[in-house]
């Protein structure tokens, strides 16, 4: 009897856990890749576009930048991404010469950014 209570109980974990990972996943909430407490990355310009969705277009002081949104690798800098969900985003962008760096961006309806985000080289030994 206590064997299939623990069942239960697990099985009903493991239903929270999924529900709570696809809800993340769907809003666009996933900030595994920044640590989760990236700091908030001001955009450069903003402008009005057509429909629902937004569009981000990053750009970096080093060629050839690695973008992540949400930890999901999308292409190297300078990166437009069109057709974006509104919502708040985890923005890694790396370099192997380079310090990584994550952030938090939030993009609206409607909306076209420009951001801007600075690597630092690393002197290797």
């Amino acid at each position: 009897m206590l064997k299939t209570q623990v069942k239960k109980i697990f099985v009903a974990f493991l239903s929270i856990v999924f529900i709570v990972a696809a809800q993340s996943q769907d809003s666009g909430n996933d900030f595994s890749e920044s640590g989760g407490d990236a700091p908030p990355l001001a955009y450069e310009e903003v402008k009005s576009i057509e429909g629902e969705k937004s569009q981000v277009t990053i750009k970096t002081n080093v060629r050839a930048a690695e973008i992540y949104l949400n930890g999901v690798f999308q292409g190297k800098s300078q990166l437009t991404i069109n057709d974006l969900l509104p919502g708040t985003y985890s923005l890694t962008v790396r370099k192997s010469e380079c310090e990584k760096k994550s952030f938090l961006i939030e993009t609206k309806p409607g909306e076209s950014y420009v951001f801007y985000a600075e690597l630092l080289k690393v002197e290797r030994k």
